[in-house]
C-alpha cells in the first residue's frame, strides 16, 4: 500500500509539473510584441543575412591585382593583409585577422599575396611583410607593417590588433557587442557592464 501510495504521488507531482510548464507556454504565446520591435528585429536578421551572404565575418584571399583597388574603393569598410604564405610572421597576422573577421562582419577582411602583385603594393608603400591595411570609404587609414606597433612580439594578444584597427575607424568596438551588451542588460547586470567600461577608458 506504502508503495502504491507514494508511486501516486509521484504521478500528482509529474502531473502538476507538465501543467505549470503547459502555462508557461501558454504565457510567451499570449506575449504580443510591439510591431516595431518585431520589425526592427526582422530587419536586423535581414541585414545581417545580407552581410553574410557578401562575405561578411570572412577572411577571403585577394588573387588579383586590380582587385585590390577594386575592392578597396568599393568597400565601405575593409582591412587587406599582404603577406606571403611562406613567412612565419605572416601566417600569426592571418590567425589573428580570422578571428577578428568573425567578429566583425561589417568590415570585410581581404588577404593579397604580396609576391603576385609588386605593382600595387609599390603603388599602396607596402614595404615590408606582413602588412595591415585598414581603408574606410575608399581611402587608405593605416598601414600597420610588422609586429613593432603591437609590443614587437609575434605573441600578441588579438586584442592589442583590434584596438590598433579599432583607432582607424575600420571596425566599431562598441557597436559590434551591442547584441551581448542587451543580453547582459536582460540579466540585470547592465550597471556592471557600464562600470567595466569607464574602467577601461
Amino acid at each position: 500500500t506504502h508503495t502504491h501510495t507514494h508511486t501516486t504521488r509521484q504521478t500528482v507531482v509529474s502531473c502538476k509539473m507538465a501543467d505549470e510548464e503547459e502555462d508557461l507556454d501558454e504565457l510567451f504565446d499570449s506575449i504580443e510584441i510591439p510591431s516595431e520591435i518585431r520589425d526592427a528585429r526582422y530587419a536586423a536578421v535581414k541585414d545581417m543575412q545580407n552581410i553574410l551572404a557578401s562575405g561578411g565575418g570572412e577572411y577571403t584571399e585577394i588573387t588579383e591585382e586590380r582587385e585590390v583597388l577594386e575592392l578597396t574603393a568599393k568597400a565601405d569598410k575593409c582591412v587587406v593583409h599582404f603577406m606571403h604564405p611562406d613567412f612565419r610572421t605572416c601566417e600569426i597576422m592571418a590567425g589573428h585577422l580570422k578571428n577578428l573577421a568573425k567578429q566583425h562582419f561589417k568590415t570585410r577582411f581581404y588577404y593579397f599575396r604580396a609576391d603576385k602583385g609588386h605593382w600595387v603594393a609599390a603603388k599602396l608603400k607596402v614595404r615590408t611583410l606582413p602588412a595591415v591595411l585598414s581603408f574606410v570609404g575608399g581611402i587608405c587609414k593605416d598601414r600597420l607593417h610588422g609586429f613593432e606597433e603591437l609590443g614587437n612580439t609575434d605573441s600578441f594578444e588579438t586584442t592589442v590588433l583590434e584596438a590598433r584597427l579599432a583607432s582607424t575607424g575600420v571596425i566599431s568596438l562598441g557597436t559590434e557587442n551591442a547584441a551581448a551588451a542587451a543580453s547582459t542588460r536582460i540579466f540585470g547586470f547592465a550597471k556592471k557592464v557600464q562600470e567595466i567600461d569607464s574602467d577601461d577608458e
